[in-house]
C-alpha cells in the first residue's frame, strides 16, 4: 500500500489544476478530505473560477404574463420546466392554478355509472388500470371489480 501524506502545497497544487469545487472533490479527494479536516478548504476555494450564475430569467411578473398564456399546468410544464420551477419557488403557484382548467377529476366525480361508462373503454382489466386509476380504485372500493 502506497503511503502517500498530504500536505498543504500538495492540496494547493491540486486546487489550482481545477476549475470547480466538484472537480476537485472529485478528481483529489483525499487532498479535499485533508483540506476539509485541517480547516483550509476555504482558502482553496481561492483557486476555483466561479462561473457567472445566469441571473433567473423569469420573475414574479413575467410569471403570471407567460402562464397566462396556458389553459393547463401540465402545458405550461411542457412549454418551460425553468419557468414552472420559478413559480414554485416563489410561491405563487396556488395562484396561478386558479385561472386554469384542472386535469383531473374531482372524488365525487367517480360514481359507478362513470366508473362502468369508462371500463367499457378497455378491452382489460390492467388497461382499465393503467388508463384511468382513479376509476380503478373507486371500483375496487365499491365492489363492482371483485
Amino acid at each position: 500500500m502506497k503511503n502517500f501524506k498530504n500536505t498543504r502545497e500538495k492540496c494547493f497544487n491540486a486546487a489550482s489544476k481545477c476549475t470547480f469545487k466538484w472537480e476537485f472533490k472529485t478528481k483529489f479527494y483525499s487532498e479535499y478530505k485533508y483540506s476539509y479536516r485541517n480547516n483550509f478548504y476555504h482558502e482553496l476555494c481561492e483557486f476555483f473560477k466561479l462561473k457567472d450564475l445566469p441571473t433567473l430569467k423569469y420573475n414574479i411578473d413575467t410569471c403570471f404574463k407567460i402562464s397566462s398564456q396556458f389553459k393547463t399546468m401540465k402545458e405550461l410544464r411542457n412549454y418551460s420546466l425553468s419557468l414552472y420551477n420559478n413559480i414554485r419557488r416563489f410561491g405563487i403557484l396556488d395562484k396561478i392554478k386558479q385561472n386554469m382548467i384542472s386535469l383531473r377529476k374531482s372524488k365525487e366525480y367517480w360514481t359507478i355509472d362513470n366508473c362502468k361508462i369508462y371500463s367499457k373503454q378497455c378491452k382489460t382489466r390492467t388497461e382499465f388500470q393503467k388508463r384511468f386509476p382513479n376509476a380503478y380504485q373507486k371500483s375496487l372500493k365499491s365492489g363492482f371489480i371483485d
